[in-house]
């Protein structure tokens, strides 16, 4: 895992300075699984508005935002 995904990890609560290093292993496993499922679907969101950016008229990382329902 690369230090950006570990850092946000922390950001989000997932992991803290109170877990033993098997449970911060554990949580860092499932938040890269997680992190990883994300980014999929950012890039399935994102080729979905290449493919259809005629009729889009909001730039790309507005669709990723409104695909998943963030402000």
């Amino acid at each position: 895992m690369n230090e950006r995904m570990r850092k946000l990890a922390e950001e989000a609560g997932i992991i803290h300075s109170h877990m033993s290093v098997g449970e911060i292993f554990d949580a860092l496993k499932k938040f890269e699984k997680c992190a990883e499922l994300i980014v999929r679907e950012c890039c399935n969101a994102a080729d979905d508005w290449y493919q259809n950016a005629n009729d889009i008229h909001w730039d790309p990382a507005q669709h990723i935002r409104n695909h998943f329902g963030v402000e």
